[in-house]
């Protein structure tokens, strides 16, 4: 599956119901802020829209093939600081896959390499089992916990678990 993941930026054109459909799904979205709003073609393609002119947020498609099959973003790029926040999501069909785990790589490669930053970093919820493992996987390090944090879709304060990685391509 390797080379068959890959990872654009995300055109207004790549909206679709499907994708649409993903975020207003409770078991895709549980981990998102998106959550708390229902989406629209034409709120997703503003989004899309708005994502594509920024200068600090890049949104990437991933793609297998020539499918859509979800988002990786690097968002609030803080270009004195040189970091970003990192986020993905997966339609269900690919979860278990390893998509994310090769979208993830691909992104931080995008923001070691070609932006030059420094640090990308995360926030996952600690009940988020799956994105830990793969953030563990990736090389990132748990460097902080900020306790009831976050709200869980049962409206329950849960903590929010804090991950890095350093640029290691930077010579120091």
């Amino acid at each position: 599956m390797r080379n068959e993941i890959t990872i654009r930026e995300l055109l207004p054109s790549d909206v679709t119901e499907e994708y649409v459909s993903w975020l207003n799904d409770p078991e895709i979205n549980k981990y998102l802020e998106c959550r708390y709003m229902t989406h629209t073609i034409e709120s997703t393609i503003k989004y899309v829209e708005n994502m594509y002119n920024s200068k600090d947020n890049i949104l990437f498609g991933i793609f297998h093939k020539d499918k859509h099959i979800g988002n990786v973003k690097l968002g609030d790029i803080h270009h004195v600081y040189k970091r970003c926040f990192h986020s993905v999501f997966l339609s269900k069909e690919y979860w278990g896959s390893g998509a994310v785990l090769i979208a993830g790589i691909l992104a931080e490669e995008f923001a070691f390499k070609k932006l030059c930053l420094h640090k990308i970093y995360s926030g996952i919820y600690a009940t988020n089992k799956a994105a830990m493992a793969a953030s563990m996987r990736m090389g990132w390090k748990k460097v902080g916990i900020y306790k009831d944090h976050a709200v869980d879709a049962n409206g329950n304060y849960i903590d929010w678990y804090i991950v890095e990685k350093i640029n290691p391509y930077e010579e120091n």
